[in-house]
């Protein structure tokens, strides 16, 4: 074969330009979905996430079968101290809430060591005579880029796990501007994850909770939708159901009839929260506590509303059809109008970005695909 006649062939001269412009677009997407190269970015590209949430405000639909409990100051300070969270206080709340009907209670937070005697020895006879199941936290790992920080297993001092005291694990990812990401669900060595157990014990099928979580989720980390503004105190925006422990006598049982009801710190200052994309607003800092992490890990689950990022392949053809449109109309265009056209192109995608994720919960790339224009 004559590749100088072909070269120089009228037809493949005319459109030889375009072909070498996709061939670039190939190789760039290729390149660009590469795990050093979406490292690279990740920061960036996370940020553009967050105002995404910003744009969408709060989220439409909070689950009704969902309540959240925080344990605030008033409550705490009934016993004279706040840490560790009085289990005699722990022990009120699950007699009070299983009285009223619950449908599961899952409580967020470390039993990791021995405190009072008495009041532990009231906290396992409330777990224990609990008509519904109580679920309790059982390690705890923080994972921020490739830092794993672990916790002492916790309950074994007070030999608290039973046939209706299960444990489920808690592993939450963050990005790497410390904002709070991803949620492990699913299994993990055995051991069902906090999110999952909950689920389960609710709704009695775990193999649905399966089937959804792997579509959903990427190696069983779930990207977390967060609902909205994290203003627990003024209660202000769409957010969880959520009260104070210190109400909780006083508040109907049907708040709580068949319904989830998760039981976590309220405590501030405290080194068990986490910032979301609606963390600061107007200079003031409103970071979410880890029990409402799980709650819209939850709400996620129980209405349907995922966030679906691309996968390497999808990524790939995304930036492979973007950048080929670009080098078509690159190709038919003055040198003037393509100048213009990367930045025409960018504000482009970042309006199908922000569209796809509000009403699709798409987490298309932006900065990535932006930066392969530009080289372009």
């Amino acid at each position: 074969m004559d590749y100088r006649k072909m070269y120089f062939n009228p037809t493949i001269r005319k459109y030889r330009s375009l072909l070498l412009v996709i061939g670039l677009a190939l190789i760039l997407s290729i390149i660009g979905s590469t795990q050093p190269i979406t490292s690279l970015f990740s920061v960036w590209e996370e940020r553009t996430v967050d105002y995404r949430f910003l744009a969408r405000g709060s989220l439409e639909t909070v689950s009704d079968s969902l309540v959240v409990v925080l344990i605030d100051d008033d409550a705490a300070m009934n016993f004279g101290y706040r840490s560790p969270i009085p289990r005699k206080l722990l022990a009120g709340l699950i007699d009070d809430l299983d009285r009223k009907g619950a449908g599961v209670i899952g409580l967020g937070i470390l039993l990791d060591r021995p405190h009072n005697s008495e009041d532990d020895r009231l906290l396992k006879q409330s777990l224990k005579q609990a008509k519904k199941t109580v679920i309790l936290m059982d390690r705890f790992r923080h994972s921020s880029n490739h830092l794993t920080r672990s916790a002492v297993d916790l309950g074994k001092s007070l030999s608290a796990f039973t046939a209706n005291n299960p444990s489920g694990y808690v592993e939450i990812k963050l990005g790497g501007d410390d904002v709070a990401r991803w949620i492990r669900v699913g299994e993990n060595v055995g051991s069902r994850a906090f999110v999952s157990e909950v689920y389960y014990r609710y709704s009695g099928s775990y193999m649905d909770f399966r089937r959804t979580a792997s579509q959903k989720a990427d190696g069983y980390w779930l990207r977390i939708n967060h609902i909205g503004e994290n203003d627990h105190w003024n209660r202000s925006g769409k957010s969880l159901t959520t009260y104070l422990a210190s109400e909780v006598q006083q508040i109907p049982a049907s708040a709580f009839k068949d319904k989830i009801v998760l039981i976590g710190s309220g405590l501030e200052p405290s080194t068990d929260t986490f910032l979301t994309p609606y963390s600061v607003k107007a200079n003031r800092y409103l970071p979410a506590f880890n029990i409402e992490l799980h709650g819209a890990a939850l709400n996620m689950i129980l209405v349907d509303r995922f966030l679906s990022d691309l996968s390497t392949w999808q990524s790939l053809l995304f930036s492979l059809v973007y950048l080929t449109v670009f080098g078509i109309l690159f190709r038919f265009t003055d040198r003037l109008h393509a100048l213009i056209l990367p930045i025409l192109f960018w504000i482009l995608l970042i309006a199908i970005a922000v569209l796809g994720f509000i009403h699709w919960g798409l987490v298309l790339p932006v900065v990535l695909p932006a930066t392969e224009l530009f080289v372009l």
